[in-house]
């Protein structure tokens, strides 16, 4: 979690930390009532949560594996 409360860009650190899963319990567990509490909060986390799945989109998912063929002669 971040360190200094009084930073204003601490809620959007937070938010992210939170977004990302990388408090440990206890911090996510605060985090997470913070955002029940904090509809401002609520909203960093929930844009931190669409630009991660935006990310996500943008990386090609591979239907199947690719095919391996082993070389002439060679038994597996």
């Amino acid at each position: 979690m971040t360190d200094s409360p009084s930073d204003p860009a601490e809620p959007v650190a937070l938010a992210g930390e939170l977004a990302l899963r990388v408090l440990s319990p206890a911090e996510e567990a605060q985090a997470r009532a913070r955002a029940v509490a904090d509809p401002a909060f609520a909203a960093e986390v929930d844009a931190w949560n669409e630009d991660l799945a935006g990310l996500a989109e943008e990386i090609a998912v591979e239907s199947e594996p690719p095919s391996y063929r082993l070389p002439a002669g060679v038994t597996g």
